[in-house]
C-alpha cells in the first residue's frame, strides 16, 4: 500500500466525527471533501451543486480533498439494521453484518478508494455500525493503522453522558461565547444514590475512562472480519485475562466500600437481575437507553433472532463447555476432537466461550459470552419489537461495564475458565525458581520517604466535547464537560536484589497485589488468595552481579494508559498529530487513575508480592521497545506477539498446593509486603481542568 498523504488521513479521520451530520458538512479543523455527485444520498443529489458551493463559503476551508469516483459497493448486505436502530456489538446478526463491512473497507486497494467507499457508506448505513466497522479497518490496515482515531465518546458522547448535561453542552455552545463558556459539571450522582448498595461501586463501573477501555479493546480484537484482523496471538487467553483482571479489581473496590465479591450470575431460569437505570440517550433515535427495575430475569429472545433462543439453550451450551473442559478436548463440525492442551487450551477456551471467527465449532459451543450479555440486554423488553425499546447497556461494548450486571456476567464466565484452570497441573519447583536470584527487600516509596501505606483522591478533569457535537456550528472553541474519577499519589517500587552468580541475569519482574481480608474480614484461603490477583505491572530488568537496587514507577506500569490517550486528548489539542499513535492498541489499557482499588479511610489492608523468573522463559519478541508498549498486559503487542511467553497471571493461574501462601511465597525469588491503601474523602481539580472558579 502507497503512503497516505497528511490531508486524506485527516479526510479519512473526520469520518468517525459527528456521525449523525451528512457527510458533506464541514467539520473544524477536518478537510473539506469534494464529493461526486453519485456519492450523494438519494435525497441530496438533485442538489449536490448547490450544497457544494453553499457549504464551500460557509466553512473558509482552504484544505479541500477529492474524493475519486468508483464502483460504489452494494450495501444491501446492511439494510436489516436501520440508521435509527440501536447497533449491538454483541449481537450475532449484527457482529455478521459488521464482519463483512469491515471487509469491505480493509479490502480497498488504496486509502483514497477507501475514502470514496466510506464517504458512499457512511450516509447510507447506521451511524454506529459505520464508525465502528470503519474504525476496526482503519486500526488495522497497514497505511492508516496509525492514525489517531478519536475515541468513542467524541462520537458518541450520549453512550457516556447523560442527555441533560449534553443538551447544556449544546445550548451553552450556541448561546455563550468561547471566552466566556465554563465547563459543565457532571454531578457524581447522577444514576443512583447510595441506597441503592450497588451504588458505591458507580465510581468504577461508570467511569468514563475503564468504558473507554472495554470499547478500546474489542475495537483492537474484534469479534469478526478478515482473519488478519481478528486471528491474533492469544487472543482468546487475552479475551479471558482481560476481563479476570477488570473482575479482580472490581471486587477489591466492592471489598474497600462494605460490599462482597460479586457473585456469578448462573441462575439463568430463575436469577434476578439487579436493577439498574443508565440515563443514557441512544445516540441514533434520541431515545432513552432502556432501565431495568427490580425482579427482572431472563426470558426468551424471540423476534430478532431466528430461531428464538432459551435460557435453556444457554444452560445447553454451558453444559457442552463443561463437558470439553472435564474431556480435555472440544468437537470439530467434521467430528474430530480438537485437544485442549496446557499450552494452548485457555486460549481455544477464550475463543470458544467468546464466540470469535477462532472458536473451533460455533454451530455446537454457540456464542454463550455474546448471547449472554443480549439476554441481560433485552430483559426489559425481550422482543425490542413489543415496546419498541433499545436494548439496555449490555448489548455495547462501549456501555457495558456501567452495568452491575456485566460483572456478575463475567463471574459466571471466569468461573469456566478457572475449572479449566484446575484441570492444569501445578507449577513445579523448577518452573517456580529463577537461580541465582534472592529478592532481599521490597519497598514502597511515596515523595522519597518509604512508606507502608499509599492514598487515594477524587479528582476532577475535563474533557472538550466542542469536534463532537452535531450540528455544533456556531463556534471552533472547546466545549467542556468535567467530570469526578479516583485518582492516587504516585509513588514508587524499591526492590532490593542479589544475583549470586558472576554474569548478569535478564529477568521478568511481575508485580501483584491482593487484598489482605474478605468481605467477612478474614484472611483468604490459598486458593481464594490466588484467584484474588491483581496484576500491577510486569517487566525485563537485568541484574548485575553482586546486589541491585532496582527502582519501578508507578506510572511507568505497563497496565494503564495516560489520561491524554485514554481520552484522545493529544489530536484535539493538535490536530495537526495524526501519526504520532498506533491508536487501536496505544488507548487501549485501564486508564492510570484506576491503577489502585479506593482503599478506605483507615487504611484497608494488601499484600504486595513480587515475583521474578528468568526472562528465557518469557521472551517473546526480539524487540520489546516498540511503540505503547506500556499497555501490554491487557491489550497486548500490534503486529507482534504478546510479550510474555509464560500463562497470563502466571504464578497465581493454576493451583496451589501449599497450606498457605506464605509457604508458596517461600522463595528466594519471591516476596510479600504488607500495605495498605487508604481513602481521602477530598476532591481537588487535575492537571486537564480549566483556571474556571467553579465552587465544589
Amino acid at each position: 500500500m502507497s503512503e497516505v498523504s497528511d490531508s486524506h488521513k485527516k479526510a479519512l479521520c473526520g469520518l468517525i466525527y459527528r456521525p449523525n451530520e451528512p457527510v458533506f458538512v464541514p467539520k473544524k479543523d477536518i478537510p473539506t471533501l469534494e464529493i461526486p455527485t453519485s456519492a450523494y444520498p438519494v435525497e441530496y443529489q438533485y442538489m449536490s451543486q448547490d450544497i457544494y458551493s453553499r457549504f464551500s463559503e460557509d466553512d473558509g476551508n482552504a484544505n479541500r480533498v477529492n474524493v475519486k469516483e468508483i464502483k460504489w459497493p452494494d450495501l444491501e448486505f446492511c439494510k436489516s439494521i436501520r440508521k435509527e436502530d440501536a447497533f449491538n456489538t454483541f449481537f450475532e446478526p449484527h457482529i455478521e453484518i459488521a464482519g463483512k463491512l469491515i471487509e469491505l473497507f480493509y479490502g480497498m486497494e488504496s486509502a483514497e478508494d477507501l475514502l470514496a467507499c466510506a464517504v458512499y457508506v457512511r450516509d447510507r448505513v447506521n451511524p454506529y455500525l459505520f464508525v465502528y466497522s470503519f474504525s476496526v479497518a482503519l486500526a488495522h490496515r497497514k497505511d492508516t493503522k496509525n492514525i489517531v482515531l478519536p475515541d468513542c465518546m467524541l462520537s458518541f458522547p450520549g453512550k457516556f453522558l447523560p442527555k441533560t448535561i449534553l443538551s447544556e453542552v449544546k445550548e451553552i455552545g450556541y448561546v455563550v461565547p468561547g471566552s466566556l463558556r465554563k465547563p459543565i459539571v457532571i454531578p457524581r450522582n447522577f444514576t443512583a444514590t447510595d441506597r441503592d448498595p450497588e451504588h458505591r461501586c458507580a465510581f468504577f463501573r461508570e467511569d468514563i475512562g475503564i468504558n473507554l477501555h472495554h470499547w478500546h479493546w474489542h475495537l483492537a480484537y474484534p469479534f469478526a472480519g478478515p482473519p488478519d484482523v481478528v486471528n491474533k496471538d492469544r487472543r482468546g487467553e487475552l479475551f479471558y485475562y482481560m476481563h479476570n483482571q477488570l473482575l479482580n479489581r472490581f471486587n477489591a473496590n466492592r471489598i474497600c466500600v462494605g460490599l462482597g465479591r460479586v457473585m456469578p450470575f448462573d441462575n439463568f431460569i430463575d436469577g434476578e437481575i439487579p436493577p439498574y437505570y443508565p440515563k443514557l440517550n441512544n445516540h441514533n433515535s434520541s431515545r432513552m437507553i432502556i432501565g431495568r427495575p427490580r425482579g427482572y430475569k431472563w426470558q426468551t429472545i424471540n423476534g430478532i433472532t431466528s430461531p428464538p433462543v432459551t435460557c435453556q439453550d444457554m444452560l445447553m451450551i454451558l453444559e457442552r463447555i463443561n463437558i470439553a473442559i472435564t474431556l480435555g478436548y472440544a468437537i470439530l463440525p467434521n467430528g474430530e476432537k480438537f485437544p485442549l492442551t496446557i499450552e494452548e487450551g485457555i486460549d481455544t477456551l477464550g475463543n470458544m466461550v467468546e464466540s470469535s471467527q477462532r472458536s473451533p465449532n460455533t454451530a455446537f459451543y454457540g456464542s454463550f459470552h455474546n448471547t449472554g450479555h443480549m439476554f441481560c440486554a433485552l430483559s426489559a423488553d425481550p422482543s425490542s419489537s413489543k415496546y419498541l425499546e433499545s436494548p439496555g447497556v449490555m448489548a455495547d461494548t462501549a456501555t457495558a461495564v456501567r452495568d452491575p450486571i456485566f460483572f456478575r456476567w463475567h463471574k459466571c464466565i471466569d468461573d469456566v475458565f478457572t475449572n479449566y484452570k484446575y484441570t492444569l497441573p501445578p507449577y513445579t519447583a523448577e518452573e517456580l525458581a529463577c537461580p541465582g536470584i534472592k529478592i532481599d527487600k521490597v519497598n514502597l516509596i511515596v515523595n522519597q520517604k518509604y512508606v507502608d501505606e499509599l492514598t487515594t483522591f477524587w479528582q476532577w478533569d475535563d474533557i472538550d466535547l466542542a469536534i463532537g457535537m452535531d450540528f455544533a456550528r456556531t463556534s471552533t472553541d472547546p466545549l467542556y464537560i468535567r467530570f469526578c474519577h479516583l485518582n492516587y499519589e504516585d509513588f514508587v517500587y524499591k526492590i532490593n536484589v542479589t544475583n549470586s552468580t558472576t554474569a548478569p541475569i535478564e529477568c521478568t519482574v511481575r508485580l501483584f497485589m491482593f487484598p489482605a481480608l474478605n468481605e467477612s474480614g478474614t484472611p483468604y484461603t490459598v486458593d481464594m488468595f490466588r484467584r484474588n490477583a491483581i496484576e500491577m505491572d510486569c517487566t525485563m530488568a537485568t541484574f548485575p552481579p553482586g546486589e541491585t537496587k532496582w527502582f519501578r514507577s508507578s506510572k511507568d506500569n505497563n497496565v494503564t494508559v495516560a489520561f491524554d490517550r485514554t481520552f484522545s486528548t493529544a489530536y484535539q489539542n493538535d490536530p495537526t498529530q495524526i501519526s504520532s499513535m498506533e491508536n487501536s492498541f496505544c488507548a487501549c489499557g485501564l486508564p492510570s487513575y484506576l491503577l489502585l482499588p479506593i482503599g478506605t479511610p483507615e487504611g484497608f489492608p494488601f499484600n504486595l508480592v513480587v515475583v521474578i523468573t528468568p526472562w528465557s522463559l518469557d521472551k517473546a519478541n526480539d524487540d520489546i521497545n516498540v511503540p505503547c508498549n506500556d499497555n501490554s498486559i491487557f491489550c497486548g503487542l500490534r503486529d507482534r506477539k504478546y510479550p510474555f511467553k509464560r500463562p497470563m497471571g502466571f504464578p497465581f493461574d493454576r493451583v496451589l498446593i501449599n497450606r498457605t501462601i506464605d509457604e508458596f511465597l517461600d522463595k528466594d525469588n519471591m516476596y510479600k509486603m504488607d500495605f495498605k491503601i487508604k481513602h481521602k474523602n477530598i476532591a481537588i481539580k487535575g492537571p486537564h481542568c480549566g483556571p474556571d472558579p467553579i465552587d465544589y
